[in-house]
């Protein structure tokens, strides 16, 4: 049975983003996109629980001295791919001044376009499933958990209320760092008010009209968006993506009047998609007759794009530069 809620000794903040109602009466997908707090002190049979779970990769929103002072438990280890990519203006811990401050402040990291840009990049075509998380898991993490959810098409009441179960589930940790701190701390410190995340969305909308405007903005193209949703939303599994290729010869008419030495390499070209085709990482291959001539497309199967890029550009009629390649993400929505 799928929960939300991931049930851990020392991470109390760990949630999945699946399970939410769509307005196009579909439901976010759950193993896909964990929401968390900083991942430390984890046992291993915690650790070795989260890799069963399918995630393989790891985004940390924290600034480098966050970092510092509490590394994320799971970037040693080399089975999963961690990136630390800090949303705040420069590198420095700020809170914000008040809470009325707080909207405006995370729309200064929606407006950090480069950061979020690789962010979202990350999401789209990451291998597996996917934590990004804080300290806390509620702003950073909260901005980006939002944005998601918005590109999946869920309502903003369910926006604002997986936004807003963050203070019950860290209420504890601020009571005992409001006990250990010197100063009286300002009370918005750990809390996630409805008001905090829909001044957010509703200064977003204003700036930005619809979350795809926005994507293309920070620089996702069409291929990724779709990508992006079809994860959050698509019943398919995402332990691989689809990726669709173009093989272009040199020539329109190079089918009738290949060389022996052309003829030769074209002969392992078949055979080198054979062996893949049967290897399970070709879904359909094939060449297309043009009215400018003959080339090849085709549609693998694979983790991620670099790995595609390298299965086609591993072509032996590629390698010697006879045929031009290229790769691009696909979202199966139809299929037989």
């Amino acid at each position: 049975m799928n929960s939300r809620r991931i049930l851990l000794e020392n991470v109390s903040n760990m949630r999945d983003l699946g399970g939410y109602a769509t307005k196009e009466g579909q439901v976010t997908q759950f193993g896909r996109f964990y929401r968390s707090n900083v991942p430390a002190m984890l046992s291993y049979e915690e650790v070795k629980y989260l890799k069963k779970l399918g995630i393989r990769t790891l985004i940390d929103l924290r600034t480098t001295s966050e970092v510092n002072r509490v590394p994320n438990q799971l970037s040693s280890d080399r089975f999963f791919d961690y990136f630390h990519l800090s949303v705040m203006d420069g590198d420095i811990d700020k809170l914000p001044e008040s809470a009325e401050a707080i909207p405006a402040s995370y729309l200064a990291m929606a407006d950090n376009h480069k950061k979020m840009g690789e962010i979202f990049k990350i999401l789209s075509l990451s291998n597996g499933a996917t934590i990004f998380h804080c300290t806390a898991g509620k702003d950073r993490t909260g901005v980006i958990a939002a944005l998601l959810l918005l590109l999946a098409g869920v309502g903003q009441d369910d926006i604002l209320a997986d936004y807003q179960v963050t203070h019950t589930y860290i209420r504890r940790e601020i009571i005992e760092i409001t006990k250990h701190h010197d100063t009286d701390l300002p009370w918005f410190i750990g809390r996630s008010e409805i008001e905090f995340l829909n001044g957010f969305l509703e200064m977003f909308f204003e700036k930005y009209k619809t979350i795809d405007n926005y994507m293309q903005i920070i620089g996702l193209s069409e291929g990724e968006i779709l990508l992006l949703k079809n994860k959050l939303i698509n019943q398919r599994s995402f332990d691989k993506q689809q990726f669709f290729f173009k093989i272009t010869p040199p020539r329109p008419n190079f089918a009738d009047d290949m060389t022996e030495t052309e003829e030769k390499i074209m002969d392992d070209h078949f055979f080198y998609w054979k062996e893949l085709y049967e290897s399970g990482k070709v879904v359909a291959l094939g060449p297309v007759f043009g009215k400018k001539g003959t080339f090849g497309i085709g549609l693998i199967e694979c983790e991620n794009l670099e790995e595609a890029e390298k299965l086609v550009g591993f072509d032996p009629s590629v390698v010697c530069g006879i045929q031009r390649s290229e790769v691009h993400p696909m979202r199966i929505s139809m299929h037989r």
